[in-house]
């Protein structure tokens, strides 16, 4: 079997942080994060690397007329409420990108649109939190289908999926499904990778997670599956690309060590391996971050050359899955 190698980004702009607590530290990091994501289509272009762009439905809006018109039909009810970004569409939005980068993106998606081997593929359309009490599938169905809508009003057609926080349920993946929807990024199957609800979250599990991108607490490599439930390919990630400050800290060469140990014993074993992150997690330290990029895509052109390995995007994936069981 022909190994593969998948890259997939959680585009969201300050929809994705909006309700951190310490979001307004956040706004440098996404600004640093656009002018981060031309020197990423750049490098994937430059290694003939792809990727898929899981993008909120928001940042498709041109205008801030055209975001409203777009509104889904049932909006999510969170028993916090703070957690629905509708409020900020009405009070905190500007009119378009020019003077409101924060909330706007489509001059960033027609770019990677024009780039070669780039997927744009859906995060839902305002960071939807599956299992965060509130949330239903019905809710999650209007936001998926206004998704579909405004990207297709653009020209564009989504069927790939990342979930915000990667919460996911059998009930939500049946309505992606439903949208329209044929590939979605899973979660590795261990414990301190489970999606959970934020209130859910505890700091051993992120302190886990954290030590395992240096150290091999577990291998999180894992085939392309077939949700038998949803019927929906699933794409399960490998490792998230953990930001750096500098490439030459302790942390910043154990994670590379491990992320190109992981690719090559992929590699090897022809399984896929799918990475991911944040364009706004380049958004500091850009040039140490696009540095370390550069040195994974070193390797996977070396293990294109010497095993084979394939770039491909969530869909590619999906759809060679889909051939190989007729």
């Amino acid at each position: 079997m022909t190994s593969s190698f998948t890259i997939s980004l959680d585009f969201e702009l300050r929809w994705g942080i909006r309700d951190n607590p310490n979001e307004e530290a956040y706004a440098h990091a996404i600004l640093g994060g656009r002018r981060a994501i031309p020197q990423m289509l750049r490098a994937f272009e430059d290694y003939g690397v792809a990727a898929t762009w899981a993008t909120v439905g928001f940042l498709f809006a041109e205008t801030r007329e055209d975001l409203l018109s777009h509104l889904p039909a049932t909006l999510p009810d969170y028993a916090n409420p703070h957690l629905s970004p509708y409020a900020d569409v009405q009070n905190r939005v500007g009119q378009e990108e020019a003077d409101d980068p924060l909330h706007f993106g489509l001059s960033l998606i027609r770019q990677i649109e024009g780039t070669p081997r780039q997927e744009i593929g859906s995060h839902s359309f305002s960071h939807f939190y599956c299992l965060e009490d509130g949330s239903t599938a019905e809710a999650f169905g209007a936001d998926m289908a206004a998704a579909q809508n405004i990207a297709r009003s653009k020209g564009i057609t989504t069927q790939s999926l990342v979930l915000p926080r990667n919460q996911q349920s059998e009930s939500h993946l049946i309505a992606a499904q439903r949208a329209g929807i044929t590939v979605f990024r899973g979660h590795p199957k261990v414990a301190f990778y489970q999606p959970r609800a934020r209130t859910d979250e505890r700091p051993h599990w992120r302190a886990l997670r954290l030590l395992d991108s240096a150290i091999p607490l577990t291998s999180t490599l894992a085939t392309p599956t077939h949700d038998l439930t949803s019927d929906l390919i699933n794409t399960p990630a490998s490792r998230f690309l953990r930001p750096v400050r500098s490439t030459s800290s302790f942390l910043a060469k154990a994670q590379l060590r491990r992320i190109k140990s992981e690719m090559t014993e992929a590699a090897r074993q022809g399984k896929n391996y799918h990475l991911w992150w944040h364009p706004h997690n380049f958004g500091c330290a850009t040039e140490a971050n696009m540095e370390n990029l550069r040195a994974i895509l070193r390797h996977f052109v070396s293990l294109r050359d010497s095993h084979g390995m394939q770039a491909m995007t969530m869909l590619d994936l999906a759809q060679n899955v889909s051939a190989s069981k007729g």
